[in-house]
This record gives structure tokens, sequence and C-alpha cells, in this order.
């Protein structure tokens, strides 16, 4: 389909996304995980979050976070562990799948890691 266009793009570094709607703010809160596979692509790990009004954007860059989780990937929101107001959830990630340095946060590891998470809205 040629009329077929990205809803976001970050030439080189996206990879492991997913969206997750926050019905009681009324957002798309969209994740990504971008792995540091070598100082060419990437000189660290990144984990990435956008919203925007539509699922089809515009997404504006909310929140960056450096060198969370080694090896972190696959970052989403499951919409059942979202709360009611939608500023508190739970994101599940995996990571260290084969770094061997403590886990960092607090149990982040090559399995379903849950952490808790809260927006700060105006």
């Amino acid at each position: 389909m040629t009329s077929a266009q990205p809803i976001l793009e970050w030439k080189n570094h996206f990879g492991s996304e997913s969206i997750t709607y926050l019905p009681g703010i009324r957002k798309f809160l969209l994740m990504t995980a971008r792995l540091k596979e070598s100082e060419k692509n990437l000189p660290y790990n990144v984990l990435i979050f956008y919203e925007a009004d539509a699922i089809t954007g515009p997404y504006r860059m909310v929140h960056y976070l450096r060198d969370w989780g080694p090896q972190a990937y696959f970052p989403n929101v499951p919409a059942k562990f979202v709360s009611a107001d939608g500023k508190t959830m739970w994101l599940c990630v995996a990571c260290n799948y084969s770094d061997k340095t403590a886990p960092n946060p607090f149990q982040c590891r090559y399995a379903a890691s849950f952490h808790e998470i809260e927006l700060q809205t105006p």
C-alpha cells in the first residue's frame, strides 16, 4: 500500500515498541526500548515514552531514560494494569538477557519484570 506512512520515525532506532490507551487521561502512551548493540548504533540503552491524543499521533516525547534496565526490550503497559485515573500503571519489560551485572532497577531481569510507574500530569 503506497499510502501507508509511519506514525513515528527515528531512523535506525525503533524496533521494540508498544502502545497503550490510557482512558483516564485520554492519551495514547507509546513506549520504545533501544538496545546498545555497539558504539556505532547507540552507546547506551534507552527506554523512551511518547504520548499522543490519537493512535496515529502526532506523538511527543515525554520521558527519556538512559541506561535504564540493562538490555531492556519490549516495554509495554498491559491495559488491565492501568488505574482508573490513568496516572499509575505497571510497566512490563524484560532485561538482562546476557548481562551478568546487578539488575538496575531492582528486579529488572530476563523475565516479565513489572515496575509500578506514576505519571505526573499538570
